[in-house]
């Protein structure tokens, strides 16, 4: 399987400098939006919710660029747009940027998580996580070969689709991923971060999301992911990695 997505690997293929200040926004807004409310993107839209400082029919020359670049797709002339992975990575790298974002979780919550994670109460550290990140949590331990989930419901809560092919390519990855998880350790855990959008070494589905870190726990290699539709909340998982990262180093 090959990991068609991460985000190391496809910075370069997107054209940041050549984009303007304003289309970065625009864009940045459109993707934020989509994964809140799932609201197709349209220049009314984003003209009524949002002040660019251009009126509509900018706002859709806009779009109808981004639309070109490959950000945005619109399935009909008449439609809203939807962004592409290449808007997700976009999107992604914004927030890896923007060191301005505090990590929304209250204190008690965020010690209770972490201490459950330092007293290797792996089901209930994880059952926790998928609670905070709204999708869903994995933690697996290779050299014991014990692995816990939780949160499988918050993708299927959220996924955006109705087709029967596209629910069933999601219950097989998660079938398999115990397996996947221990053949494809390599290619997960060669960076400190790993962010796959649309397809992972251990998820074949298009739909989905895949953020995965190794973490040192007292003398414990665990890898901690969260998997979610592509409009899973990114900042909140980015922000509990980095979170984890700070208080182990």
């Amino acid at each position: 399987m090959t990991p068609s997505s991460a985000i190391d690997k496809l910075s370069n293929e997107i054209t940041y400098t050549k984009m303007t200040s304003r289309r970065k926004s625009i864009l940045e807004t459109s993707v934020d939006d989509f994964i809140n409310n799932a609201n197709l993107i349209t220049s009314g839209y984003l003209y009524k919710k949002h002040d660019f400082g251009i009126k509509t029919a900018m706002i859709r020359r806009e779009l109808n660029k981004l639309d070109k670049e490959g950000f945005l797709h619109q399935a009909h002339p008449s439609g809203g747009r939807i962004p592409t992975n290449k808007a997700y990575r976009f999107y992604v790298k914004r927030l890896q940027e923007d060191k301005s974002g505090n990590l929304d979780i209250t204190e008690r919550k965020r010690e209770k998580i972490y201490k459950d994670l330092l007293s290797k109460r792996l089901d209930e550290f994880t059952k926790l996580m998928a609670e905070y990140i709204e999708a869903m949590s994995i933690v697996y331990n290779p050299h014991k070969e014990e692995f816990y989930s939780s949160g499988l419901r918050n993708i299927f809560e959220s996924i955006n689709t109705e087709k029967k092919e596209d629910f069933l390519s999601i219950v097989c990855d998660f079938e398999m991923l115990p397996n996947r998880l221990s053949k494809e350790l390599d290619n997960i855990t060669k960076r400190d971060l790993n962010i796959y959008i649309g397809g992972s070494p251990i998820t074949e589905s298009d739909l989905l999301s895949v953020i995965s870190k190794k973490l040192d726990s007292e003398g414990d290699e665990l890898m901690l992911l969260t998997v979610g539709p592509k409009r899973m909340n990114y900042r909140k998982s980015l922000c509990i990695f980095e979170f984890f990262d700070e208080e182990l180093n």
